[in-house]
C-alpha cells in the first residue's frame, strides 16, 4: 500500500477511502480466476468434465449444479449487483453456503462478517454489508477483492 493511501485508510471514513481507491482498482486477478475460469466453467452445461476436474465433493457436501443455476435465475435481475458477483453468490448456494449457515440471500448481503454472517455486535465501521457496497462508487470492485478470501473457500 502506497504512503498516501495507506494514510486514507486509517484516516478517511470507509465509504470514501472505497470511493477513492476502487472505481479503477485492478481486478484482474477476479477476473482470471473467478470470473473467466472458475465461475465461467462452473455455468457451462458441461457438469461431468466440471466434476471430473474439480472432484465430487465441496464444503456444502455434493456441488449441486441445480441449485447454483435456480439461485441464480432467481437473483440474475438484482440491479445491486453485477452479472460475475452475482455468479459468485449462486456459485455458493450451489455449494451448500446458506444452507449451512442456514441463512437467506437477503440476510447475507445485510452480513458485516460474511465467514460468520449472524454475528450482530460489530462495531468495525470498515465493516460494511454487501448492500451498503452495493451503492458506493467503487463497492462492485471492492467486493470482488473481499468475496475470494471468505473462509468458506479455504479447502
Amino acid at each position: 500500500m502506497e504512503n498516501q493511501e495507506n494514510f486514507d485508510y486509517n484516516n478517511l471514513d470507509y465509504k470514501d477511502y472505497i470511493r477513492k481507491y476502487f472505481p479503477n482498482h485492478d481486478v484482474s486477478r477476479w477476473n482470471k480466476y473467478w470470473r473467466d475460469g472458475t465461475l465461467s466453467e462452473m455455468f457451462s452445461s458441461n457438469e461431468q468434465a466440471i466434476r471430473e476436474k474439480w472432484g465430487l465433493k465441496w464444503k456444502g457436501g455434493t456441488f449441486d449444479f441445480n441449485r447454483m443455476r435456480k439461485f441464480y435465475e432467481e437473483i440474475k435481475d438484482d440491479i445491486r449487483f453485477e452479472d460475475d458477483i452475482k455468479r459468485f453468490f449462486a456459485f455458493l448456494a450451489g455449494d451448500g453456503y446458506f444452507e449451512a449457515h442456514k441463512i437467506s440471500y437477503e440476510d447475507f448481503l445485510s452480513a458485516k462478517d460474511l465467514n460468520h454472517p449472524h454475528r450482530k455486535n460489530i462495531e468495525d465501521s470498515r465493516q460494511l454489508t454487501l448492500n451498503e457496497l452495493s451503492k458506493i462508487e467503487g463497492g462492485q470492485n471492492y467486493i470482488r477483492i473481499q468475496l475470494p478470501s471468505m473462509g468458506w473457500l479455504k479447502m
